[in-house]
């Protein structure tokens, strides 16, 4: 099978999502096209993917970095002609978009050669509260169209797909799987064996629909018994909504409040016991299979497709706003630490299986022929 894969955003998740499902199709034998940004912040992983495997051809495009040059990129309409070229001359069967980005659209919509199958990945059905202004919900809308099959993270949202259109035989199932980029030699760490890492991290962009006010309501509680207890707040966004609660909790607080590395994330998830998860509205957590690849359970929220994702074991599930349930999950969780360690095994067991590429992948294959 010959496919395109595109992705022309920069940073953040989409290209690590982008590369991980290419780089194992190539692995499985599929002769694919890589359709990049040459600013992404991986062009170098790209770039040696296509160097060391004779079905794997990169094209390089020169997309937009910023919003100041959206607009005359796009409208040069060059990089368009560029990739409706590449898909031709690959003679690529399916158009695969594993992450949105602002070009999709337009791609998708005019710039597809006839005859290719066009597959959408949408990581979240509806924009997170704080990131829904006009223009986005606008954007977003156009995501649902203009694409023969559709990708979602969860099983939960199909009922959704099928009311906008979808036939259940055009929506895949992916569940997301763990970056091999933070654990790349796929060696289990150490999980919790042995006396337990009294860290709890709260991992993650700090966004509003993340929760991190009721988790730091919940741990007092914790603290109180569990004494030798922190909080470990690793990732970018406006603390000051947080603060008075986060000097309240003084030295049982760890912050690190700007955009964490690549390099750095194994540290991060090497030293915590647990990671919580207390959102207040989600789709499904990237957090959940970085956590499991580092062999670590969670307390997440009962919300979206977060259940299915603990299905088998990895974690427990609090109710969304619940500040005593968490603290009281937290405390169990401390309480008992051969049931840490059970997580933590069933936790490296899903990152190694149902959350893994090849897995990813082999769904994504039977989702194209059926």
């Amino acid at each position: 099978m010959r496919i395109a894969f595109i992705h022309l955003g920069i940073d953040g998740a989409g290209p690590l999502y982008s590369f991980e499902m290419a780089a194992e199709s190539v692995r499985q034998g599929y002769d694919l096209l890589a359709i990049v940004s040459r600013h992404t912040d991986n062009i170098g992983r790209w770039r040696e993917l296509a160097r060391h495997h004779p079905n794997a051809a990169l094209l390089e495009i020169n997309g937009f970095t910023s919003k100041k040059d959206l607009i005359p990129k796009t409208l040069a309409l060059k990089p368009f002609f560029q990739i409706r070229k590449a898909i031709r001359n690959h003679r690529s069967e399916v158009l695969y978009a594993p992450m949105t980005d602002l070009w999709q659209p337009l791609v998708f919509k005019f710039f597809v050669p006839r005859g290719v199958l066009r597959i959408k990945t949408v990581h979240d059905m509806n924009p997170h509260p704080g990131e829904n202004g006009r223009l986005l919900r606008w954007y977003h809308s156009f995501v649902f169209r203009n694409t023969d099959k559709i990708v979602t993270l969860s099983s939960v949202f199909v009922p959704q797909l099928e009311a906008r259109g979808f036939a259940r035989k055009d929506i895949i199932v992916i569940p997301h799987a763990n970056f091999s980029l933070y654990n790349p030699n796929r060696q289990q760490p150490g999980a919790n064996s042995g006396e337990p890492k009294y860290n709890v991290l709260f991992f993650g962009r700090i966004l509003r629909y993340k929760g991190l006010e009721v988790l730091l309501e919940a741990m007092p509680a914790a603290i109180e018994a569990h004494p030798r207890l922190r909080l470990i707040i690793a990732g970018s966004g406006d603390i000051t909504p947080y603060a008075r609660q986060i000097e309240a909790l003084g030295s049982h607080v760890e912050l690190h409040n700007r955009r964490i590395e690549d390099q750095e994330i194994a540290s991060f998830f090497e030293r915590c016991g647990l990671v919580a998860l207390p959102y207040t509205e989600a789709s499904q957590s990237g957090v959940i299979p970085t956590a499991f690849s580092f062999a670590k359970p969670v307390v997440a929220t009962r919300l979206g497709g977060i259940p299915e994702q603990l299905s088998s074991g990895g974690g427990v599930l609090v109710e969304p706003n619940d500040v005593q349930g968490l603290a009281q999950a937290i405390v169990a969780l401390y309480n008992d630490p051969q049931r840490l360690e059970q997580l933590s095994e069933q936790a490296w067991t899903i990152a190694q299986t149902e959350m893994s590429w090849e897995a990813s992948v082999d769904k994504l294959i039977k989702g194209i022929t059926r």
